[in-house]
């Protein structure tokens, strides 16, 4: 029979855990894929002032992390033998994308459904983010933890089962309740599963298709350039013109917009996290994290700034998310030790001076 065993997450214990998760293949979709890096996506946003994630996380934050996932993967692959897009399940086709291929097909004339960040704006995304919260519940959230015969809810418990239907899901929590120690143990580890669990999506999606050993990871999770064109200006503007980073005058020709916390550590596109940046500047930053007297300016720019911010993204259609951006920041930085390097410029790294931080990442 089913043997459960619920506990707190200690340690070493968990990473071996995760790990033998990790290598279980016998799951007909990539949903735990992407489900697993949803929950270290959420746990990372909701970090509080102490450095502790949420305790709890709804399915429909959840949700709209594996929409985010899923929708480059809903663009045309090229070279497919069977159709425009790649398969994500060993029999048809992941009801996720197949989704969000109906919903951006049926898009209005003039609406844009080309990018997430752009669907959040259209009226029926909403009707999308149910069928996809249903889809989790049902089905990658009760299995997550099963192998073989044992259910070992290590990361979370759920307040429902597989045999639940929708409308009595309906009337649960909807919520995803992690054990204790698991949500900060999900964004210590981050960096290092993150890379690990789109390698492995990546293999899978590779054998569900039959093609060559290729490089498809590039077309799946690239770090692509979000097009930034009317933004990068306006948030110059709100520079006053210069580099965020050195305070120097900055041409519109020369300027980057740059991702403030890394994307290689979370990847938020939110205004929150965008800064401008000259060119050279921002290639010498590349995915180090910024030291702590930039994280002091950064602060301040949206104590003065964040109603500005959240016009320029309604105007653009862009997401502006102050506090999970706030939450990702915290995630990091919280979790430094004294002396960890930190970039403060063109080649100049100073170590970091952990007693600031609480201050820094105050409410």
């Amino acid at each position: 029979g089913m043997t459960q065993t619920t506990g707190g997450s200690g340690g070493s214990g968990f990473t071996e855990r995760l790990l033998a998760l990790l290598n279980e293949t016998s799951t007909a979709t990539t949903y735990k894929f992407a489900l697993l890096l949803a929950l270290i996506n959420a746990a990372i946003e909701t970090t509080d002032e102490t450095g502790e994630p949420a305790a709890a996380i709804p399915v429909r934050t959840l949700a709209d992390h594996v929409l985010s996932m899923y929708w480059p993967h809903s663009d045309p692959y090229p070279g497919l033998a069977e159709g425009p897009v790649l398969k994500q399940s060993g029999t048809g086709q992941a009801e996720i994308l197949t989704e969000i291929r109906k919903f951006r097909q049926s898009a209005r004339a003039g609406g844009d459904r080309s990018t997430i960040g752009s669907a959040r704006f259209d009226l029926g995304y909403g009707q999308l983010l149910g069928l996809a919260e249903w889809k989790l519940a049902e089905m990658p959230l009760p299995r997550l933890h099963k192998l073989g015969n044992s259910d070992d809810r290590f990361i979370f418990d759920i307040n429902w089962s597989e045999k639940t239907t929708r409308t009595l899901y309906e009337t649960t929590d909807r919520l995803v309740h992690l054990q204790p120690g698991a949500g900060s143990e999900l964004v210590r580890l981050a960096p290092l599963i993150r890379p690990l669990v789109e390698r492995l999506w990546a293999a899978r999606v590779t054998k569900y298709n039959r093609l060559p050993e290729g490089n498809i990871d590039e077309f799946l999770f690239a770090r692509a350039r979000i097009a930034t064109g009317n933004l990068r200006l306006e948030l110059l503007d709100l520079q006053l013109g210069r580099c965020f980073y050195t305070g120097l005058p900055l041409k519109p020709t020369e300027a980057d917009v740059d991702h403030f916390v890394p994307w290689s550590r979370s990847p938020l596109n939110a205004i929150e996290n965008l800064v401008v940046a000259g060119r050279r500047v921002n290639g010498n930053k590349s995915d180090h994290l910024a030291a702590l007297e930039h994280v002091a300016r950064w602060r301040e720019h949206h104590r003065t700034h964040q109603s500005d911010l959240s016009a320029i993204a309604l105007a653009n259609r862009w997401q502006s998310a102050p506090e999970p951006t706030l939450g990702v920041a915290r995630s990091i930085y919280l979790g430094l030790h004294q002396g960890v390097r930190l970039w403060a410029g063109p080649g100049d790294f100073v170590p970091v001076d952990t007693a600031q931080l609480p201050t820094l990442f105050a409410a």
